[in-house]
């Protein structure tokens, strides 16, 4: 999976500590809870961890949730996104998220989150983001053209059971 496949859409791009804990698991319902949102906004939402496919597949069903977890077990997009946090005897992602825009870049970066009010917090700067894209291209008087995407590639995505 890479950002190329989410051409054309806003990115909520998570990273969280691990799968199951209390606040990983809140950020989560909240995501989940927000999901119709995101969607009307033409976003997509993706959490990263470490933890293995399996452990995602097992979070989604027992959490609910329907948005794409992926497993960054060789540490690669976190080190990519400055997200890792290596303790010596422990390693995990902080809780930061990336929100990308729809021609791939980096719109605004949230380090060391709330759990409880982040989803909140993210659809609010969503929205003030793609409000200013308007007003930006009522301005020029079109819509912008050959945008560049980078294709950064994303940790190994977990199969979420169909409902």
């Amino acid at each position: 999976m890479s950002l190329r496949d989410f051409r054309g859409k806003w990115v909520v791009l998570y990273f969280y500590p691990q799968d199951f804990t209390s606040g990983c698991t809140i950020e989560a319902h909240n995501f989940q809870h927000d999901l119709e949102h995101y969607r009307r906004r033409n976003a997509a939402i993706l959490g990263v961890s470490l933890d293995s496919i399996d452990s995602h597949k097992d979070f989604c069903v027992k959490e609910g949730l329907n948005f794409k977890l992926l497993s960054d077990a060789e540490h690669r997009v976190s080190q990519t996104y400055g997200a890792l946090t290596d303790l010596g005897v422990a390693k995990f992602d902080a809780r930061n998220t990336f929100l990308i825009s729809p021609n791939g870049k980096i719109a605004k970066v949230f380090r060391n989150v709330d759990a409880n009010r982040h989803s909140e917090e993210v659809l609010a700067t969503l929205s003030e983001l793609a409000n200013a894209k308007q007003q930006s291209r009522h301005r020029k008087g079109g819509t912008p053209t050959g945008s560049s995407r980078k294709n950064r590639a994303f940790p190994r995505q977990s199969s979420q059971p169909r409902r």
